[in-house]
């Protein structure tokens, strides 16, 4: 087994129940929603199961997704050899994991992804990550001059029409350069177009708008205007200007931040309301008066009774600020670009002596 297998056109799909099997593959089929491409379930069989495998992959695939606990069909095969199989040769890989969640870590890697438990939930999620990868190597492939760019981050940035975003996106990139077995794959002839997309698609999905920092998610949108996340379809409308509608967009509703910071800029221009201290109280404030002058309902927060805000905790989902029995800044735990993260101090101060921090 090696070299480069990641192909545009075909999800395969693995699992030890083949009731459940078959039934997932349906719900993906649905959810592609008329695109383009081969779903295929597999069923783990005993005996050389890597062999198997390696001829099952033969032709390349967009993406694999596998259950964690294949011993049915194999005695101790589990979903983890599958991802790390998928890993060496560049295929994009995740597992929807219907048990033993408990054993598995917490956070995946960059290059792995982590879909809902249930079929029904987790087949939309294949469905749009699939879509997303396809995207991004059709752009490629559309406009070639992009693989010359200086670095992912650009490469990014170009491809999403917001060159302005390099300098963000390079902030999010450094966990790429640490993956030996992309240094090698890089050798490899003819890789450079898949490659890129292999990497792009991760880096988008599972660092930048996981970790909002130049692109913003609905909730962290709220935490933005210091606001409760169920006020969101009070400001969806006001900020359509600033929708982020590439790869990966069906999976929510993203912003770009720019364009979130240039209609507040707009607002405040011909708004009375003055600065008061702190950005996200006068950013829901500068709202609140465009949407008719009706509060926006606060978060929940015992410190500063919803006030403040501004930020998120990726680890908790709550809102949070920078007072410091509030929240920490800690880039060890997320990326350096994702500067509206910031974890929750109490969620801190009970997970750091048991991660050594």
């Amino acid at each position: 087994m090696g070299g480069l297998k990641f192909k545009v056109g075909r999800i395969i799909l693995i699992d030890d129940d083949s009731e459940q099997l078959n039934f997932l593959c349906e719900e993906v089929k649905t959810s592609l929603k008329g695109i383009d491409c081969n779903v295929e379930p597999w069923l783990p069989p005993s005996g050389e199961v890597l062999v198997a495998f390696d001829k099952l992959i033969d032709n390349g695939a967009t993406l694999v997704v596998t259950d964690y606990d294949l011993t049915k069909g194999a005695s101790g095969f589990f979903g983890t050899s599958v991802v790390a199989w998928c890993q060496r040769l560049a295929i994009p890989v995740g597992d929807y994991s219907r048990g033993n969640r408990k054993n598995m870590p917490t956070e995946p890697s960059l290059f792995e992804f982590r879909f809902s438990s249930t079929a029904k939930l987790a087949a939309p999620q294949i469905a749009a990550i699939y879509a997303g990868f396809a995207g991004i190597l059709h752009r490629l492939e559309e406009t070639p001059t992009l693989l010359k760019a200086l670095s992912p981050a650009n490469m990014l940035a170009e491809l999403l029409n917001e060159p302005s975003a390099v300098s963000a996106f390079s902030l999010y990139t450094p966990q790429v350069g640490t993956n030996s077995n992309l240094l090698e794959l890089v050798q490899t002839e003819g890789s450079r177009l898949p490659l890129s997309a292999y990497v792009l698609g991760h880096l988008l999905f599972n660092s930048i708008l996981k970790f909002p920092g130049p692109i913003v998610d609905a909730q962290t949108t709220c935490a933005y205007f210091a606001c409760n996340e169920d006020q969101f379809p009070r400001l969806e409308p006001i900020l359509s200007e600033a929708k982020y509608d590439g790869p990966f967009a069906e999976l929510g509703s993203y912003y770009w931040r720019r364009k979130i910071d240039d209609l507040v800029d707009t607002w405040a221009e011909s708004s009375a309301i003055e600065y008061t201290g702190h950005i996200a109280s006068f950013r829901r404030a500068l709202i609140e008066e465009r949407i008719g002058g009706d509060p926006l309902q606060r978060f929940n927060c015992p410190r500063c009774a919803g006030e403040l805000g501004g930020y998120r905790c990726p680890f908790t989902r709550a809102v949070v600020c920078e007072r410091s029995d509030c929240s920490v800044g800690t880039s060890g735990w997320i990326p350096v670009g994702a500067d509206l993260n910031r974890v929750e101090r109490v969620f801190y101060d009970e997970t750091a002596p048991m991660l050594g921090s």
